[in-house]
């Protein structure tokens, strides 16, 4: 039976080659098909034989093809390569023309800006043919400059026109080193609309010290400026009122001159709307501007790229969507709706989705189509949105950071759409047993995955954060749509069982859009927008109420969140009643809130803080002083109790040290060293934990301890408890604190860094070492630092060679410093340190070890009386300064010793002269590095083979 399932002999080999021969064949069709891909992705012009000897038989169409090849695959490759070609030929070929070849030159790169078919490479690259060119005053409009900037987002060569543009205008206009310094110049020469062209663009890169500039030589109207400063500091309510004001009383005067301030003004007013989320204002405000064109549609199609565009989209999507988040642009609107434009004339999210798709908003088509219930649509056009995005990103310019911020803004939006449609094809219900079913992780892991993404705090505004806010209102409103569908179409027979899995699966999407509205409403607040930041609170508190089951009590960080607004509203009041009422609201919350962690109620304390602060500033001084104490108590007993996460509360430190330094400045002694104890170890903690701004704080903080000695221990002890890199920043200062009194206190912490960071406190140290040593009176834990750094931070190597570069300076500069060390000395008092320096002015001076340059010069300065001049010196001085002391309070006091320097040939006027012989006659000297000081010969290279630098 064994021997029946052997093969035959001839088989086994047959088979083996028919296998080998199928995986050949699979092989070559597998590697047929992926080279045909490559074939049609980009077309191969050559190839090369393999070998040693090179392939040279090359012709230039071997080296254009394959770029030509490549720009027609590569917007940024080809833009370079017809800049370079232009660059070329308009050097070669048109460097002398006449003036009609050129202009036709002009007239063609401003022909082709004005088309509206180019891209962001297309018009980067005119806008860099246009910049090759010394003047474009009189052939390239700035008008055209600026719209093809605002539609592609070229930003950064536009503005460089511009400004060409504005400083060709002036008269007699010097050259400019910056960007940023042409507003004075604008002012003088260029024309006002050229100004205001230039301030949208710097406002769209958020340069907003030019656009403050700018804004303030256009605007000629007192309301005008302050809308624009407070739009600058981020009060949106406060300027929309000036806005609103200021076109009032330019509307009024009907001049065709403040046109361009009115255009101001009104573009300013509906920036600020959406900010403020006011939709039927803005709605009303961006439909006027549709106007029916020739063809039946709005003339808007021109304007596609222009923020106002933008601006009516959104506002018809939001208006009355209320919990939905967003509805479709063509909904009907219910009667007396606010409206000025047919729906003919206002875009449509199909007729127009192309227009609109180039025009950057796909991610608003996307969210149209969801909130009309097409969700295959909305898939459709995802491809076209995501080719879009990426095309325009990859043209942008490197230094174009706010676009890039606007565009991941659209591509969040995206994203999530994405996600959604994703878990839409997958089921939301899945069966647990006979008859039961429970919901699918799909909802949870949404919300999980959106609780970690949201925009910038610090760089995305009120409008980023609402639109995120509301798209996730739409999506997770077609999710519950969807979930609703599913579970009416299973029929269960318990209908709590139904409403679990509803309250279930969407509890987690509740909680996801209430913690995005107070995730924006604490960014807002950082960013100084109160008024949108309250409704944002306002919205998740309105979720709360209608469902308190699924979020539970309010949190101590929402209704801090709350209080903070009335905060803000005071800090420009300065009302001590209402300041007062804020504390004690702050109070009371304090209390209810008196059984939760320390981490929560600190941020509660920290608005007691500010109120505290805002009394002291003009409230009410005496009522300040009342509660200081009280907070400054109140904080301390939040941050010494055990803290889950104390990383997290340095703000909440730092506000506790400004407390600390108030009191101080206000002379409350008796408890000065227990406050500067606090201050000092709070910056500390904050400083374990990894708090930068703690670190800016840590000098400021030492400088309380001037007068304290009980506290220069302690402190010495706390510094080592911080990482030693973050004291790096401050080595100059801490060496620097070693000659006050209270340099005892980082002293332990030098030794650390000195041990740690030898290469980095080596060169400081050096530099300040001998000014330190010299200190009278100095304290013994400063000299024992001293004394273990000089050990530490000690080097054979640096030291011979900055004795070197000493041998560097001309001895007549060299013998002045020393001469002036020695007399400074004994103006001082100081005989001891002026006998060493008088011994190393000898030995420099007899000693020709140090070198040609030195010895040479103490023999030319002695002169023929060699070294009987020495004996002169020693026997006024004494040998090793015995006899200076008798210098010091004699009748002139130092000058006595100058004298004497001069009545034996050793004074300054003498020096002078000795010195300019020996360099006359020793000029030939100065080849070799050797030849000024031994210490420099291993560097002169002058004579290694191969030369070199």
């Amino acid at each position: 039976g064994a021997g029946s399932s052997q093969e035959p002999d001839g088989e086994r080999p047959v088979r083996d080659r028919r296998r080998r021969n199928l995986v050949a064949a699979n092989a070559r069709r597998s590697n047929a098909q992926s080279g045909a891909a490559r074939q049609r992705k980009v077309q191969l012009m050559r190839t090369y034989r393999a070998g040693e000897v090179p392939d040279i038989a090359l012709c230039a169409l071997d080296f254009v093809a394959p770029l030509q090849s490549l720009a027609r695959h590569d917007p940024v490759v080809a833009k370079n390569a017809l800049v370079h070609l232009y660059r070329a030929v308009r050097q070669q070929r048109l460097e002398g023309a006449g003036a009609d070849q050129l202009a036709r030159l002009h007239a063609g790169v401003a022909a082709l800006l004005t088309s509206r078919a180019g891209g962001t490479a297309f018009v980067g690259c005119l806008h860099e043919l246009a910049l090759t060119e010394d003047d474009t005053s009189g052939w390239l409009r700035p008008e055209d400059v600026s719209e093809s900037a605002e539609r592609t987002g070229t930003l950064h060569s536009a503005a460089r026109l511009i400004e060409r543009h504005i400083v060709a205008a002036a008269p007699a206009a010097r050259p400019q080193k910056r960007a940023r310094d042409l507003a004075s110049a604008a002012a003088s020469g260029g024309e006002r609309e050229v100004r205001v062209l230039l301030m949208e663009i710097y406002r769209q890169l958020a340069d907003e010290d030019v656009v403050r500039g700018l804004a303030a030589e256009v605007a000629g109207v007192t309301e005008l400026r302050d809308a624009l400063s407070a739009e600058a500091r981020g009060d949106s309510l406060e300027a929309l009122r000036l806005f609103q004001r200021a076109s009032g009383s330019l509307g009024e005067s009907g001049s065709a001159s403040v046109s361009e301030e009115l255009e101001l003004a009104q573009r300013g007013r509906r920036a600020c709307l959406l900010r403020l989320g006011r939709w039927g204002e803005l709605r009303a405000a961006t439909e006027a501007l549709v106007q029916p064109g020739g063809d039946g549609l709005g003339t808007w199609r021109e304007s596609a790229h222009e923020p106002w565009v933008r601006m009516l989209l959104v506002s018809r999507a939001k208006e009355g969507a209320a919990g939905q988040g967003w509805r479709s642009w063509v909904e009907e609107r219910a009667e007396g709706a606010a409206g000025g434009a047919g729906e003919a004339c206002a875009p449509h999210p199909v007729r127009d989705s192309s227009l609109l798709l180039d025009a950057g908003l796909g991610a608003l088509l996307v969210l149209d189509r969801l909130a009309a219930g097409s969700e295959d649509g909305a898939r459709s056009l995802l491809p076209g949105c995501v080719q879009a995005f990426v095309s325009r990103w990859a043209a942008l310019h490197p230094r174009a950071t706010m676009v890039r911020l606007k565009e991941l803004e659209q591509l969040q939006l995206l994203a999530e759409a994405n996600e959604l449609l994703d878990v839409l094809k997958r089921p939301l219900l899945a069966a647990a047993g006979t008859g039961r079913w429970v919901a699918t992780d799909a909802v949870a892991a949404l919300a999980r995955t959106w609780s970690g993404r949201y925009p910038s705090s610090s760089q995305h505004g009120a409008a980023v954060w609402d639109d995120v806010v509301s798209s996730r209102a739409l999506l997770f409103s077609v999710l519950e749509r969807r979930l609703n569908e599913a579970l009416d179409a299973v029929d269960f027979d318990d209908e709590d069982e139904r409403a679990a899995i509803r309250q279930g699966s969407l509890g987690a999407a509740k909680r996801c859009i209430a913690e995005s509205h107070e995730r924006a409403a604490r960014a807002l607040r950082i960013q100084g927008d109160f008024e949108p930041a309250k409704g944002h609170l306002l919205a998740s508190m309105a979720l709360r109420k209608a469902d308190p089951k699924c979020f539970g009590p309010v949190s101590v960080q929402f209704q801090a969140g709350l209080l903070q607004h009335t905060v803000a509203k005071a800090r420009a009041s300065r009302n001590s009643g209402e300041l007062l009422q804020i504390w004690q609201q702050g109070v009371k919350l304090n209390d209810m809130y008196a059984s939760n962690p320390p981490e929560e109620r600190c941020e509660l304390a920290e608005l007691q803080a500010e109120v505290v602060q805002l009394m002291l500033d003009g409230g009410d001084a005496d009522e300040g002083e009342r509660l200081l104490t009280e907070v400054i108590e109140r904080l301390r007993s939040l941050l010494d109790s055990p803290l889950a996460s104390p990383a997290a509360l340095a703000p909440a430190r730092l506000k506790l040290v400004d407390l600390c330094s108030a009191s101080l400045k206000r002379g409350h002694e008796t408890r000065g060293v227990d406050l500067a104890r606090v201050a000092v170890a709070e910056v500390v903690r904050a400083m374990a934990g990894g708090s930068l701004a703690a670190r800016d704080r840590l000098l400021t903080v030492l400088a309380l301890l001037r007068g304290r000695a009980e506290t220069w221990e302690e402190t010495g002890a706390q510094l080592l408890t911080p990482p030693a890199w973050m004291m790096l920043k401050w080595t100059c200062q801490l060496l620097a604190l070693l000659n006050e009194p209270h340099g005892e206190c980082v002293a332990p912490l030098l030794e650390r860094l000195a041990a740690a960071y030898p290469a980095a406190v080596y060169h400081p140290f050096q530099l300040s070492k001998e000014s330190v040593s010299r200190k009278p009176r100095l304290a013994p834990r400063v000299a024992a630092t001293v004394r273990a750094m000089s050990a530490v931070l000690h080097s054979p190597r640096l030291e011979a060679l900055a004795a070197a570069f000493e041998d560097l300076t001309h001895p007549e500069l060299r013998y002045k410093d020393l001469l002036e060390t020695l007399t400074d000395l004994l103006k001082e008092g100081r005989v001891e340190e002026a006998r060493a320096s008088y011994v190393e002015l000898t030995r420099w001076l007899r000693d020709p070890k140090r070198g040609g340059f030195l010895a040479d010069f103490a023999k030319a300065k002695v002169g023929s009386q060699g070294e009987r001049t020495l004996q002169k010196l020693d026997g006024l001085c004494g040998v090793d300064g015995q006899h200076l002391g008798r210098f010091v309070g004699s009748g002139g006091g130092p000058p006595t010793l100058q004298r004497e320097l001069n009545r034996v040939g050793m004074g300054w006027r003498k020096l002078e002269e000795v010195s300019q012989v020996w360099v006359k006659g020793n000029k030939q000297r100065s080849t070799r590095l050797e030849s000024y000081s031994p210490l420099l010969a291993k560097y002169h290279r002058a004579d290694e083979a191969g030369g070199g630098p």
